[in-house]
């Protein structure tokens, strides 16, 4: 049976904002960080310092930005499984969004998988050299995603507050990224920062710690 619209409402306002929210603030903690480790020294004792380059904390934002943008790929583009909210339940008729939506990059396709081998599970199939997160790109294509469905979503389906949170949430042009003050209910989004979409700084993976770690490098990564 397909979900209420009341469900739908409920569920945009509470979890799908949240996923969109912390990968939207996983991506701008890259960029953050990228400037960070370039411009501070390792050596230093300062307690904030070394937090900057506790290779624990940095593993753990890749993990989640994997785990999350999985999740939101999963939805865009109907992984339904058993109790799984998808973008085709916030639609009248469930073909029309198949229509709408962007197709799936080859970026995005290999994300669910890679997430499943490299994190989500203990597997044989992981690599001994993982290679980096491509995260503008990822971002990138789920922004492009998000538009779409924004822009085209049931009214009965999603409420017009929670779609203007998760615009608020998208990049308000090209150049730029934006964050809703999240989780306070008001609609003034703030701007943060302004970053080229350009491709990400260098970075470079240092696989003893078990997955990549992203550091300032002279030479821009190799690989898909």
């Amino acid at each position: 049976m397909p979900p209420s619209t009341e469900e739908t409402r409920k569920y945009a306002k509470l979890h799908l904002t949240y996923e969109i929210w912390m990968v939207a603030g996983l991506v701008d903690r890259f960029k953050r960080f990228d400037s960070l480790l370039s411009s501070l020294d390792e050596t230093n004792t300062d307690p904030a310092v070394s937090e900057v380059f506790d290779l624990v904390g940095r593993n753990a934002d890749i993990e989640a930005f994997a785990i999350h943008s999985r999740i939101l790929i999963d939805f865009l583009y109907d992984k339904k499984r058993r109790h799984t909210c998808v973008a085709k339940d916030f639609f009248e008729d469930s073909g029309t969004w198949s229509i709408k939506r962007p197709k799936k990059t080859k970026g995005l396709e290999s994300i669910p998988s890679r997430a499943g081998v490299e994190v989500a599970h203990l597997s044989y199939a992981r690599r001994d050299l993982s290679v980096p997160w491509d995260y503008n790109r990822i971002w990138d294509d789920l922004v492009a995603g998000f538009r779409a469905f924004v822009d085209d979503a049931s009214a009965k389906h999603l409420a017009a507050d929670t779609r203007a949170k998760i615009a608020a949430l998208l990049p308000a042009e090209a150049d730029e990224r934006v964050r809703l003050d999240f989780p306070s209910d008001t609609l003034a989004a703030q701007r943060v920062r302004t970053y080229s979409t350009t491709a990400p700084p260098p970075i470079e993976v240092f696989p003893d710690q078990g997955t990549a770690i992203i550091r300032p490098s002279a030479q821009p990564p190799t690989g898909d």
